[in-house]
């Protein structure tokens, strides 16, 4: 891989650029975690790589050389999310029992819909109380992709055909998205893929406190785990596994004021039940029974949870290692297993012998009670408090805790 360009963007000369409508592509970054990627564990090992070289030039590293935000392999991922630009299209009055192959088939294969390496672009909204199907949303490149899916919709006539159902279809907008997957979020509109939270003078509204509940995702997992209780899951069985996937995917993780790493945990626990409910289903399944329930929808949302930037790097372990034969084609650094941090994760395209290196340096600092693991023993943040707090807040605390301790034990400079 090229050191001088970023693993994660797409070249200038993109076959996407030049369409009606402003296309964004360029502008965004490849997913971290990708089938075939190595973005998130690069080969360089052994003090042999350029990086490694360049950290411990002259004898260091110092801590100028530790601290410089190109080598300093720990990030606030969440923090440097970014709210989606893509088109959108709503097709409504849909078959309960839509597959997002059949939504596919339907756009034509030439639809400039969103590549996976970009994130996920079929969402078929399920009402979480009740597993029923709700509208299917579908992201494109730009908002012209998208005109230019509809305007060949519209040639084929006013009758467009589903399965057995006429359907609707229109421009959407991310806002409309947006709303209709976190749509018990108190006090939130949505303009521009972004939330916008407003205070209630009304005495009995209690305001905004998630934007999912946890009572939502509880049953969700219910109906995949026992999909007979409605006569909707039972009937498609892989829809609430689509919906968590598209409520990964689309989470609001950039606002890290707005969200508590309990509303995260819940949602990391949700996801794992999912993976662990799934892996059982596959071990027993019966095509005629559940055609739907297939290794590509346990890699759908494998991937979708690995790359929430909220995630701790010990959640995506425990993700990869319940996804089984699929998780284990995952390229992952064996230190996600005792990484330290809460909200820091890994910054993608730091080789590995430099995040090896700074494993030591923290494992040396006096506080360390530990010579057993890599990073050593040491608490970033007391159990008790780390619940309530938001995600901003035990990402800038874990930051600095994490540069006092480099300057602890390195020197200033060499």
């Amino acid at each position: 891989m090229n050191r001088t360009q970023s693993p994660l963007t797409r070249n200038s000369d993109s076959p996407f650029q030049g369409r009606a409508g402003r296309s964004v592509v360029s502008e965004v970054a490849l997913l971290p975690y990708r089938p075939g990627s190595d973005d998130m564990f690069p080969y360089g090992q052994q003090g042999g790589s350029v990086q490694f070289q360049e950290l411990t030039r002259n004898g260091g590293p110092s801590y100028d050389q530790a601290t410089r935000p190109e080598i300093l392999p720990f990030v606030e991922n969440a923090r440097k999310a970014k709210p989606a630009e893509w088109g959108v299209l709503r097709i409504g009055n849909i078959p309960y029992t839509l597959t997002k192959q059949e939504v596919l088939g339907f756009l034509g294969r030439n639809a400039k819909i969103i590549t996976p390496e970009y994130g996920v672009a079929v969402h078929i909204i399920m009402d979480r109380p009740t597993g029923k199907t709700m509208d299917c949303y579908v992201e494109f490149f730009s908002q012209g992709d998208a005109q230019a899916a509809l305007n060949k919709c519209l040639i084929r006539g006013s009758q467009l055909r589903l399965g057995e159902r006429v359907v609707d279809v229109h421009m959407s907008s991310q806002d409309e998205l947006l709303k209709e997957l976190f749509p018990r979020a108190k006090n939130c509109t949505w303009e521009h893929g972004r939330p916008k939270i407003t205070e209630s003078t009304e005495p009995y509204n209690t305001g905004f406190k998630a934007f999912v509940t946890n009572e939502e995702l509880l049953q969700t997992v219910t109906w995949a785990d026992k999909p007979h209780r409605s006569n909707y899951t039972q009937k498609c069985m892989q829809r609430p596994y689509e919906c968590m996937i598209s409520t990964l995917a689309k989470f609001p993780w950039f606002c890290v004021d707005r969200y508590t790493i309990k509303t995260r945990d819940e949602l990391f626990r949700s996801t794992l039940s999912l993976v662990n409910i799934l892996m059982n289903e596959l071990n027993r399944a019966n095509e005629a029974y559940m055609p739907h329930i297939s290794e590509t929808l346990l890699t759908d949302l494998l991937y979708a949870a690995l790359n929430v930037p909220a995630f701790s790097e010990q959640q995506r372990w425990h993700l990869r290692k319940a996804a089984s034969a699929v998780g284990a084609k995952v390229r992952m650094s064996p230190l996600v297993e005792v990484w330290p941090f809460e909200v820091l994760g890994r910054k993608v395209g730091i080789d590995e012998d430099v995040v090896q290196k700074y494993a030591q340096i923290l494992q040396s600092h006096p506080a360390n009670t530990s010579k057993d693991t890599a990073f050593g023993e040491w608490t970033a943040i007391s159990n008790e408090a780390l619940g309530l707090q938001t995600i901003g807040q035990i990402g800038t605390h874990e930051m600095e805790m994490l540069l006092s301790m480099l300057g602890d034990v390195l020197p200033q400079s060499l």
